[in-house]
């Protein structure tokens, strides 16, 4: 097969009739795969336009048919575990047919970023949400802000000389198997929703908190404010406050964070609201860990969704090494539901 490798820059990008053919027909007979996902082109676009992030693109042409896709993002404030700064390669798609042209287009994304100085590269990423490839669970429906794709895809990965380096796992919390959770008493601890009134004031908050719990997350892209102000503003339209949880002391400090989504992705009749929520997140402060705050979290959130319908939680991703809230989730009644790679593009062509 004789491959043309079209680049595009991130407004052809974000036009390119071609970029976003590849998924459609990847995914033409797949009843999981989610469409909305595709709005993320958009967006990294935008960042790259108004000067947030590098983006640039590259489309593989089997005659005037697209056969893979992938794009090169640099976010200045991306580091490696070794300190040195990080490239990503992300938005990647590959028709099976054309595994040959997946590793064209990730081979070419590298050299782009290495002739940049960007020699620790990370792949699949998108962006600070999204990230990694599916490595088990391809019968699970694709959740918000969740990675999917087909079972071939870590083959080209490594075909194209990427390695595992991150291994991470979800869980899927259901209605059937709601568990009652034990919360301690005498926390001294008030779990509220967030105050969609006082935007400004929760998305500082949440800000201040996550830069301070999650500061030496591995992969984690530091943000400025208003980088989280972004983020927020780009969730407000799909997020329910009363899934958004803020625990606070006596005194009202913020000492943990609890962010949930509906599932807005989940396909579903007109009119109809989503019965699958996913667990984004959850944090506490160093010296409520351990106490029941988590614990105390989780019953709010789950008193929320089962009162609101709710059918399903999925709970992602937690590192594959990291036990204890493995053990914590299966305890409360949990099933591992999918698995997910990161690679590391670092080595050798």
């Amino acid at each position: 097969m004789e491959l043309t490798l079209r680049t595009l820059d991130a407004a052809e990008l974000a036009s390119s009739p071609q970029f976003a053919r590849v998924a459609r027909e990847v995914y033409r007979d797949d009843p999981h795969w989610a469409a909305p996902s595709e709005a993320v082109i958009a967006e990294r676009a935008r960042d790259a336009v108004e000067g947030r992030i590098h983006l640039h693109g590259v489309v593989a042409l089997a005659g005037d048919r697209p056969v893979a896709r992938a794009a090169a993002i640099v976010e200045p404030a991306a580091v490696a575990p070794s300190g040195a700064r990080q490239g990503w390669i992300g938005l990647f798609e590959c028709r099976e047919d054309a595994r040959q042209a997946g590793v064209a287009v990730l081979s070419d994304r590298r050299r782009w970023l290495r002739d940049r100085g960007l020699t620790e590269i990370s792949a699949p990423r998108s962006d600070a949400l999204r990230g990694g490839l599916l490595t088990s669970g391809f019968d699970e429906p694709h959740v918000v802000l969740t990675p999917y794709n087909p079972a071939y895809y870590p083959e080209v990965f490594a075909a194209a000389g990427f390695v595992p380096s991150t291994r991470m796992v979800g869980y899927r919390f259901s209605r059937d198997r709601a568990p009652r959770i034990p919360v301690p008493a005498g926390l001294g601890l008030r779990v509220r929703p967030v105050d969609p009134n006082d935007w400004a004031g929760e998305v500082a908050r949440l800000h201040a908190f996550q830069e301070t719990v999650f500061a030496n997350r591995a992969a984690r892209v530091p943000r400025p404010p208003d980088g989280t102000g972004l983020l927020a503003d780009r969730l407000r339209q799909v997020i329910d406050p009363d899934l958004c949880l803020i625990a606070e002391d006596a005194k009202g400090r913020t000492v943990g964070v609890l962010l949930c989504l509906p599932d807005v992705w989940q396909q579903r009749p007109a009119g109809a609201s989503p019965d699958r929520a996913r667990l984004l997140s959850i944090g506490l402060l160093p010296g409520w860990r351990g106490r029941g705050a988590a614990l105390a979290m989780g019953a709010a959130l789950a008193e929320q969704l089962l009162g609101k319908g709710y059918q399903s939680l999925e709970a992602s991703w937690v590192r594959g090494d990291n036990v204890r809230p493995q053990r914590l989730a299966r305890a409360l009644g949990a099933v591992p539901s999918r698995g997910l790679t990161i690679y590391d593009g670092s080595g050798p062509p």
